[in-house]
């Protein structure tokens, strides 16, 4: 019965707002209430939705030459941006810094990868896997979205998600049963006493796509690049923030001194995707972003890994092609694609026919894909979380400059109905920064709750000096406490949390406008141009309790503090937990400093979700997790 009141609710609220006609309806198909489409869409006034109306591309522009079946009446939700957890945005997973969890306790005693494997040869998976029954084939992953770039150097990290970690390798990689540093183009490594100086034997045997040997200058180019503020790379921050220097011993080694002990770095920097020296060393850093290396061309967009890049056909499909010289051993799979849906619709009706191998879901589709006998489909708790930001930088807004608004509107905000709704209850009440699958996930110590209240929230507004005005909405000083709130278009989901925030941010005065825009110009808006007064955003935020790039104030310009926030203490703290060795002591250390942010809340942490995906039966060794899925893609294989 409270289920049913508290759709209801919902359902009430929506009707008297605005929202696209596809989202709407795939709202009240999520919640049972299809046969109130038609007549609360109008009421709603939502407007059509025409990317669902793009026709396909034509067969000879697509390599899996499949044709798009048309969009099902009940249509289902696509994942977000980062199409990883890994990632994260997240971003990606060896270039995502969103997604390095750290699982044990000292770290010089965890990180060190034992008898490293023999140089040259396949580095063993913690998996048992299946030798292939029929190698070749094709394996395609299907998304609504794809990259900003090609070059993991600058990719924002949400976007980068995985899709190029077929191209591009790091030193180290994520061990996907514990979340520690696994070798990849560093056989070993060993760690100095005092915990700076990390020094790294590479891989032997490892070539470029084009058959010029990998060595050590390739990574200490790379990591120069970033270090170069001209190259606009959203992980300058986190490397000029950690790393004092990175010094060339020979071809076959590379030393890296930190500027103080951290305790994540191999599982952060450590698998930063490297770039190829002889193709990108002439290319002006401020030219990055523009050279056909990042936008992506055949022979050029080259990377160690075990596919190589053959075509990008813009919101259709990225085309790769196994590297028969892979210094693992040649990929089993002939082609891999990342393969663009042109609605949330078709992803499940292209799983059902096989048109498409692996893809993501939301809570709505759990049921009848569970039901289809093609799929496996996998649930489980991951790092993703939705989230939104105030913009705190007073010369672009100066609504959120008092933390008792920010505070207050968050009071505002019923969100168990949204987990058990909007959600299908796949998810949690988000307390605290630190998600469920971290070490340091402790609700318990997280001082404030947020618990919906709306008596509180409008008293806090009153004693701010926010007067509730004739039409609903409250001033002070003669601004309106009205807003802008910006999310990607064409995630339902996402859609809907706005549509109900909406609403219930109009019963305490507060007039919020939400507004939706294609993923790659959402993510320059929060990342560049901060163009913003507040935005909604689900990614990765990562195992490791390291949030340094996201909240500290040396991360506005250089990483993805997206907000302007900057407290001293926080960036103090943040250093602290990077030097500790202990979880234990970095335990205490995020927890006080999560307080603050909460306290604070120049972001809002709104739900934990978890992540559902579907994999068709015939495609073997992959194995889905919260940590890291594209681990050992050459091992992948498919039925014939």
């Amino acid at each position: 019965m409270e289920r049913k009141l508290r759709a209801d609710a919902l359902i009430s609220n929506i009707s008297e707002m605005r929202l696209t006609r596809r989202g709407f309806t795939r709202y009240l198909m999520a919640i049972g209430a299809a046969p109130l489409a038609g007549g609360l869409l109008a009421a709603c006034g939502g407007d059509d939705d025409d990317d669902d109306d793009d026709d396909p591309p034509a067969d000879d522009a697509d390599p899996t030459a499949t044709e798009e079946p048309d969009e099902p009446d009940e249509p289902t939700e696509e994942p977000d941006d980062g199409g990883e957890d890994e990632a994260t945005e997240e971003p990606e997973d060896d270039a995502d810094e969103t997604e390095e969890p750290d699982d044990e306790g000292d770290e010089e005693e965890t990180e060190e990868p034992g008898e490293p494997p023999a140089q040259g040869q396949s580095i063993p998976l913690p998996y048992d896997l299946e030798e292939p029954g029929t190698p070749g084939g094709q394996l395609i992953i299907g998304e609504t979205a794809e990259p900003d770039s090609a070059n993991p150097m600058i990719a924002s990290a949400s976007n980068l998600a995985g899709v190029f970690a077929n191209v591009f390798e790091g030193l180290t990689q994520i061990d996907p049963t514990n979340g520690s540093a696994m070798p990849l183009l560093a056989n070993s490594w060993e760690i100095s006493d005092d915990g700076l100086v990390y020094s790294f034997t590479i891989q032997e045997g490892v070539t470029w796509h084009d058959g010029t040997p990998f060595t050590a200058q390739d990574a200490k180019f790379t990591y120069d690049l970033i270090f170069d503020e001209a190259s606009a790379s959203p992980r300058h921050g986190s490397w000029t923030g950690a790393v004092e220097s990175v010094e060339l011993v020979d071809d076959s080694n590379l030393t890296i001194t930190l500027i103080r002990p951290n305790a994540p770095f191999l599982t952060t920097q450590g698998v930063q995707g490297i770039i190829p020296m002889h193709i990108m060393q002439d290319v002006p850093p401020a030219e990055l972003a523009q050279h056909s290396f990042s936008t992506g061309e055949q022979g050029v967009t080259i990377g160690t890994g075990p596919f190589m890049f053959e075509e990008w056909v813009s919101n259709d499909y990225i085309l790769f092609a196994k590297y028969e010289d892979y210094w693992q051993g040649a990929p089993y799979l002939d082609t891999f694609v990342h393969r663009v849906v042109p609605s949330p619709a078709v992803i499940g009706q292209q799983l059902r026919t096989g048109e498409i191998d692996i893809a993501y879901l939301q809570p709505p589709d759990l049921e009848s894909m569970q039901a289809e006998e093609s799929l496996t489909v996998v649930t489980y708790d991951s790092a993703r979380t939705v989230w939104y930001g105030y913009q705190l930088d007073p010369e672009r807004s100066t609504l959120f400059q008092e933390k008792e608004v920010r505070q207050a509107l968050f009071y505002a905000l019923d969100r168990p109905p949204m987990v058990e709704v909007l959600e299908f209850g796949l998810a949690q009440v988000a307390v605290g920064m630190m998600t469920p699958i971290s070490w340091a996930f402790d609700p318990d110590a997280v001082e404030l709750h947020y618990e919906h209240d709306l008596d509180l929230a409008n008293q806090m507004l009153d004693d701010a000096g926010w007067v509730m005005g004739d039409d609903g909405v409250r001033e002070k000083d003669g601004q309106r406490l009205s807003f802008t709130m910006h999310t990607f278009s064409g995630d339902d989901l996402l859609e809907q949390y706005l549509v109900v925030m909406q609403q219930q941010w109009a019963e305490v005065g507060a007039e919020m406008t939400p507004q939706f825009e294609e993923s790659n110009a959402f993510i320059s808006r929060i990342t560049s141009t901060h163009d913003f007064d507040m935005f909604l955003f689900n990614n990765s935020m990562g195992s490791d309790p390291d949030q340094s790039i996201y909240w500290t104030c040396g991360a506005y310009e250089s990483g993805f503090n997206m907000t302007r926030y900057c407290n001293e203490q926080v960036d103090m703290l943040a250093e602290q937990g990077l030097a500790a060795t202990s979880n234990e002591d970095r335990q205490e250390i995020y927890t006080e400093l999560q307080n603050i942010m909460v306290d604070e809340l120049p972001v809002a942490f709104m739900i934990f979700q978890q992540r559902i995906m579907a994999v068709n039966n015939r495609v073997h060794n992959y194995f889905p997790n919260a940590l890291r899925t594209w681990v050992g893609q050459h091992k992948w294989w498919v039925d014939s």
